[in-house]
């Protein structure tokens, strides 16, 4: 089958088979279905923070985040403890779209994240949501394609914005916007489809993701949030209008098309432990606060505009006090830690841990003999911290980050990643003293989220040389490029970390002397001078605010 077919591979952020399979069960998903039972499917494991920037950079590269670079929409700034927004001139490893543009094969990739700005591939480019806006220089390649979009295919949508309409109590709209964003994916899909050349194609349905963010509580009846409510039709209406569209356009796919379903993580309730992490490490000892008034009057000012302001007036207004809201953003993100005494800190929004150490950050003051003994004592505590109101411990693993990460962007990664028991509802962590720890919010759309990412997302392909009606185990997000690359009849570069997944294919002893090695690509050079602007940063942060990534 190597280099005969089509491949046209559907991207659904956040699917899980939690959700699907009451779904597929009864019916209401007949063209995933009709693809698992033609096909082979499993569940993906994702990257170890399950974050979408660092999951589908993983997916389209093959490789960790230790070396490909990418760990969130933001990274730390040098030299102090501000972050910046990033985009895809941050990677260090070449896009699979890059690597078979160079060998020849016409692509074609719609609304993938961590895309801008569209790189020159030999087809087209439409980025994702990271993208300052629809306008933007570099949202598309070729240049002139967003304008051709709306010309045919209407209003071109690029992320729903649901949190803002659930914030605002209109829940309503945020539905009708995220079945009109599933039906303009749909249109502008079949439409590049149709009208260009290409050897693979990839669009990505993202609506999957805010609509669980935000309505996980009035779907999940074993969500401790649960609310009974009429919104509880959301979550799976959004399946299966997404289950609806996948149809439409493999109605005018060619025949001998493969297929490929890909998420870049799973979905679960909200866990709140990320969010008790800075007030736990001032309980054990490791941080300071400055003052326990940490909002001031300036986050109290912001939680109000937050809380009362419709969409277009925030971003009115952060566009003529973008320096203002930054700072007010910056200081509640490390809410008023006194770093002079403080050897540990996090976000506040991911589940990573970073040691204040000498000589890399500003005001470290973690000598390099200490780091790792504080690490380990960070580890034991963790693992022996109870949930105050159930007793349960809450920690499945905490990992350095040397264990799960490798590559020379390592350094870029938290000190400590944490794995929260999946299953557990964090109202709270119970101190050594027998102190309760309560979560921080900073900002209103904390409050309104209550669906969250887990580590097991979906994979489906279906094709000439597949296997039927089976299903596989322990398939890795990271193993989705060097896959891609066999069926296209391409060597896999020797340092990925993925693997050619064997075990979909007739005959796997066949396939695994076939598969070829080719030389190590080499890293990209990072590029900062297509860093956002002020005004670009702001659209930018405004919507991953939205969506619960930053605050």
């Amino acid at each position: 089958m190597k280099g005969k077919n089509k491949l046209f591979v559907i991207g659904i952020d956040g699917a899980t088979f939690d959700v699907m399979r009451p779904l597929l069960k009864n019916g209401k998903m007949p063209v995933i279905k009709g693809l698992m039972d033609e096909g082979v499917y499993g569940e993906l494991d994702s990257v170890t923070n399950m974050i979408s920037p660092s999951a589908w950079t993983s997916f389209m590269t093959g490789k960790n985040p230790g070396k490909h670079g990418i760990y969130e929409f933001f990274e730390r700034e040098k030299n102090n403890y501000n972050i910046k927004f990033i985009n895809s001139k941050e990677r260090r490893s070449a896009s699979i779209w890059r690597m078979l543009s160079d060998s020849g094969f016409q692509v074609g990739v719609v609304n993938l994240p961590m895309t801008y700005p569209a790189e020159k591939v030999n087809g087209f480019l439409i980025a994702g949501l990271e993208s300052p806006g629809v306008e933007a220089k570099g949202f598309t390649y070729p240049e002139g394609l967003y304008d051709e979009l709306v010309k045919n295919c209407g209003r071109y949508i690029m992320e729903p914005g649901v949190t803002s309409h659930v914030m605002a109590g209109n829940l309503d709209e945020a539905e009708e916007i995220l079945y009109e964003s599933i039906e303009n994916r749909m249109l502008t899909t079949k439409y590049l489809m149709n009208k260009y050349n290409w050897d693979i194609f990839m669009s990505v349905f993202r609506e999957t993701d805010p609509a669980q963010h935000c309505f996980w509580r009035f779907f999940d009846k074993n969500s401790p949030e649960y609310t009974e409510s009429p919104y509880g039709r959301v979550v799976p209406n959004v399946y299966c209008r997404i289950d609806n569209a996948i149809g439409k356009i493999l109605e005018e796919l060619p025949q001998d098309t493969s297929v490929m379903v890909v998420s870049d993580h799973g979905f679960g309730f909200r866990q709140h432990g990320n969010q008790c992490l800075n007030n736990w490490l001032e309980g054990v000892g490791l941080l300071r606060f400055e003052d326990k008034k940490r909002d001031g009057f300036l986050g109290l000012l912001y939680r109000q505009i937050e809380k009362r302001f419709k969409r277009k007036t925030k971003e009115r207004l952060a566009r003529i006090f973008p320096y203002l809201r930054n700072k007010v953003q910056s200081k509640m993100l490390f809410s008023k830690i006194d770093w002079g005494h403080t050897k540990a800190f996090a976000d506040g929004i991911r589940e990573g841990i970073y040691i204040n150490l000498k000589g890399r950050e500003p005001l470290g003051i973690v000598g390099e003999t200490e780091y790792e003994e504080i690490r380990n004592e960070i580890i034991r505590l963790l693992k022996e911290t109870r949930e105050p109101y159930t007793n349960e411990l809450i920690v499945e693993d905490v990992f350095k980050r040397e264990e799960v990460y490798h590559g020379d962007s390592l350094f870029k990664a938290p000190d400590l990643i944490i794995r929260w028991k999946p299953d557990k509802w964090i109202k709270g962590m119970l101190l050594p003293s027998g102190r309760i720890i309560t979560p921080y919010f900073p900002t209103e759309e904390h409050k309104t989220i209550s669906g969250d990412h887990r580590l097991k997302g979906i994979f489906i392909v279906k094709g000439d040389g597949i296997r039927k009606g089976i299903e596989i185990k322990n398939s890795r997000i990271i193993d989705i490029t060097p896959t891609i690359l066999y069926m296209m009849g391409q060597p896999v570069p020797s340092d990925m970390d993925g693997k050619v997944i064997t075990e979909i294919f007739h005959n796997i002893d066949a396939v695994k002397w076939k598969i070829s090695q080719g030389a190590a690509e080499m890293d990209r050079e990072t590029d900062s001078t297509m860093s956002y602007d002020k005004e670009e940063e702001e659209s930018v942060r405004k919507r991953l605010r939205d969506l619960g990534y930053v605050e």
